[in-house]
Parts: structure tokens; C-alpha cells; sequence
């Protein structure tokens, strides 16, 4: 579930994996890593996936989050994409529009990619 990845279950599935199946094995000269979780498919729209979860989810205000962070204010958003936005939270209502700024889009798209990828890879290193 990707919300997991920044809710709380997701690290405590990886500590908890690890602590099961690595440290009993963490003197052996063989073992160079451990897999915690099937690899994510990278090629979705990881920005879109996460503004459509419910809007309780950590994952979602993560998204919202970033679209404030990258913006500030929906009238901005609206410049860069193109839209017409209500609020952060209906920008998902507007990214298949015509008009979208599709460079625009997809350059927050791989930047939110990069949010979730570094939150995902530094759970499972920390783990």
C-alpha cells in the first residue's frame, strides 16, 4: 500500500523483517543484503496516485504538502500548470486537462517520485 510508505506501517514492516529474518544471520560473510519488500512499480504516477488516496492519508497530505511547498498558493499552481484549480487539494480534478502544462506536470510528477523514492529507500536502509 503506498500510503505505508509514509504512515507509519511501512517502517515498522521493515524493522520488523529485518529484525526476523537479517539479524539472526548478521554474522554471516555470505549475506550482502536483504530484500524488505517487493520494488515498486516506477513507471505510475506516483504524484497522482497519492493526491487520489483518501485525504486522511499520510501519503495524500504528503502530496498536498509538496504542491504548497513547490507553490504556495493554488494561483500559482494554476500558472505553472495551466488549470483551474479550486485548492491544492482538487489540482488532482485538473491533470488530465487539455490545457495542462504537461512539462510542467510531469517535472513535479518526478519530483514527488523523488520524495517517495528517498522516503522508501531510507526505510529500508534504516531498517
Amino acid at each position: 500500500q503506498l500510503d505505508n510508505v509514509f504512515g507509519d506501517e511501512m517502517s515498522k514492516q521493515m524493522y520488523a523483517i529485518a529484525e526476523r529474518e537479517v539479524a539472526p544471520r548478521s554474522n554471516d560473510a555470505a549475506l550482502i543484503g536483504w530484500q524488505l519488500d517487493n520494488e515498486f512499480d516506477f513507471d505510475q504516477d506516483f504524484l497522482v496516485e497519492y493526491l487520489t488516496m483518501n485525504e486522511s492519508a499520510a501519503g495524500h497530505r504528503r502530496a498536498i504538502e509538496y504542491l504548497q511547498e513547490t507553490y504556495s498558493t493554488v494561483a500559482r499552481l494554476n500558472d505553472a500548470w495551466n488549470v483551474t484549480a479550486t485548492s491544492f487539494e482538487d489540482a488532482i480534478n485538473h491533470v488530465h486537462d487539455k490545457t495542462i502544462n504537461s512539462t510542467r506536470y510531469e517535472i513535479d510528477s518526478d519530483a514527488f517520485l523523488y520524495i517517495f523514492a528517498s522516503r522508501y529507500f531510507n526505510l529500508s536502509y534504516g531498517a
